[in-house]
């Protein structure tokens, strides 16, 4: 047992610290949140904002007949998704609705359960657009009826001359994903840099933990007190 008032001896330096992780995850949530503007940005700044997926699908649930359409904008950094609903028995807009080219009978949903409508007679259409990169972090949604409209998330500006849509609600699942993609890309090569200068100095005959140069047969370190490793 160490006698009281003793200073603790000098540890060895690791590879990763509780402070580079930290650091990372506060570098990965920023560069996170900051994904989002800036992957709408860049595709309110494309040229025909490309088009690289195009979903559209119908099929029939509770009575209903429902429409989804998805669309995958520029090297998918953002998306929108769109689905609406109608009793089947009203023809006249099934007609105008559903029978659209291109669209296709489906028997499964694929729709995400943000823009799944609820057939209760209120909102018939359901729309989500999200943005992010590599997930989409944040998204925007929207119901729609024959009298009613509601929106939620979208925040509308101009950046150098194009209309660009920015969602601000959290996605939860693409937040998380990239902020432990980004905290992982920041992490990694700090780990690396650190790991490349402890050995670098231990070759060097310096001490690791401040970089004092020892002599041969010290012990110690004389700077701050570390035991030489074999020693």
């Amino acid at each position: 047992m160490r006698p009281k008032g003793e200073a603790k001896p000098p540890r060895r330096p690791r590879v990763m610290t509780w402070r580079l992780v930290i650091v990372s995850l506060v570098v990965g949530v920023v560069l996170a949140v900051a994904s989002v503007p800036v992957a709408a940005v860049i595709v309110a700044h494309t040229r025909s904002r490309i088009r690289v997926y195009d979903l559209v699908e119908r099929f029939e649930r509770d009575g209903h007949m429902v429409y989804v359409r998805h669309y995958n904008y520029t090297l998918g950094l953002a998306a929108w998704w769109s689905s609406g609903s109608e009793p089947i028995s009203d023809t006249p807009v099934l007609a105008a609705q559903f029978n659209l080219p291109g669209m296709r009978r489906v028997e499964h949903d694929s729709r995400p359960r943000d823009v799944r409508t609820v057939f209760d007679g209120k909102f018939r259409t359901a729309e989500s657009y999200r943005a992010g990169f590599p997930f989409h972090s944040a998204k925007a949604l929207g119901r729609a009826s024959h009298d009613e409209n509601f929106s939620a998330g979208m925040w509308r500006t101009t950046v150098r001359g194009e209309r660009c849509s920015i969602p601000y609600l959290p996605h939860w699942p693409g937040l998380l994903g990239n902020v432990l993609f980004y905290t992982l890309l920041v992490l990694v090569p700090l780990v690396l840099l650190r790991w490349r200068k402890l050995r670098r100095r231990a070759r060097r005959g310096l001490c690791v933990a401040c970089g004092y140069e020892l002599g041969e047969g010290v012990g110690a370190c004389p700077e701050c007190g570390l035991a030489r490793a074999g020693a």
